[in-house]
């Protein structure tokens, strides 16, 4: 009986350190990547100097690449962004659309009318689309908006308008609301986030209307010194500004906010599952909440992401049949990729 005990006590032991598993591994990528995301058992890496994307499975054992940077038939001229839809890859070149199969086989290549405006596909056909525009009327203002179209681009519900004023003698906001978007296929659900209307997610049909949403009033986080401190040192160090002085120059036209929006961004994962990152940290780790497909509140966690760029961190984490993921550049210039069993 007492060996039987202990057999039991271990396999626990054992499930428990299995649960809360994690590990790092070295992206064997030559280029900057400015974006990651998982998909179906597979890691996505946006190469910005080869302008594709590297395709690897998830032990990190490289498969293929997409797209091939160019003006060409079936080449991008400039990969900023790409999604997924129906098992497909897709992405946008000036005016043209591109779809590609997992394997990196182009598949059509399509006219696309010019739109100020990100988009995203729908399997019905429409698109939702989101709009950055700046306006200088009543001091500088950013201006979002969102809204579904059809095929033709005709509008089919506005669902989203936004106005975020940035201080007189400022450029830019350092930390204002991340306006996101995103689709959950299986269901034919619409994730669009408001940060600045308390914590808000709207949930949409591919029509524009409103099925489900999360919200909730929460208490003011300020934004510490020590936040300040990592910000402008991330943009100090980002090889994309030449200099250090010209990053001082563009911080001095930064303003930061007495307070950090409702939350920072969202997730989801295949399942529609909904994952909310917060400004609430914890012993160097970040509380994230989960939420059903449908908005009903699940679990909350407390992930490592110590040394992610908190600048752009939105395009380096990501969720994937169970896992949570999340991409950085160590001292050595390497991408390292953390991954934890949830």
């Amino acid at each position: 009986m007492r060996n039987k005990t202990i057999l039991l006590t271990i396999a626990i032991l054992t499930i428990s350190l299995s649960l809360n598993s994690y590990e790092e591994k070295k992206v064997d990528i030559t280029g900057r990547i400015s974006m990651f995301k998982a998909y179906k058992s597979c890691l996505y890496f946006l190469n910005e100097s080869e302008g594709n994307i590297w395709r690897f499975d998830s032990n990190l054992n490289f498969l293929n690449k997409i797209g091939k940077k160019g003006e060409g038939p079936g080449e991008i001229s400039f990969l900023s962004n790409f999604n997924f839809l129906e098992n497909k890859i897709y992405t946008f070149s000036k005016n043209r659309l591109l779809f590609f199969t997992l394997n990196g086989e182009l598949i059509s290549e399509n006219k696309f009318p010019p739109r100020n405006a990100s988009i995203l596909l729908l399997k019905n056909g429409n698109k939702v689309e989101k709009l950055q525009e700046f306006s200088y009327e009543k001091g500088k203002v950013i201006l979002y908006k969102v809204r579904f179209v059809d095929e033709s681009f005709n509008q089919i519900n506005e669902v989203l308008e936004e106005h975020i004023k940035i201080p007189p003698s400022y450029e830019f906001e350092a930390i204002h609301p991340y306006i996101g978007i995103k689709y959950y296929e299986k269901a034919g659900f619409v994730y669009i986030s408001n940060p600045t209307r308390d914590f808000l997610i709207m949930i949409f049909d591919e029509y524009g209307k409103l099925m489900h949403k999360i919200q909730k009033t929460q208490k003011k986080n300020k934004i510490s010194k020590e936040y300040k401190k990592e910000f402008s040192m991330t943009l100090i160090q980002d090889p994309r500004i030449p200099s250090k002085e010209m990053a001082d120059a563009i911080l001095k036209q930064i303003h930061f906010p007495k307070y950090f929006p409702a939350f920072h961004s969202f997730y989801l994962d295949e399942g529609g599952n909904v994952y909310v990152r917060t400004f609430k940290r914890k012993k160097q780790k970040t509380l994230f909440e989960k939420y059903s497909p449908k908005g009903d509140f699940l679990k909350e966690y407390l992930l490592e992401d110590k040394n992610i760029n908190i600048v752009d961190a939105h395009l380096f984490i990501s969720f994937s049949e169970g896992n949570y993921y999340y991409l950085y550049e160590n001292e050595k210039g390497e991408y390292i990729l953390y991954r934890e069993k949830l």
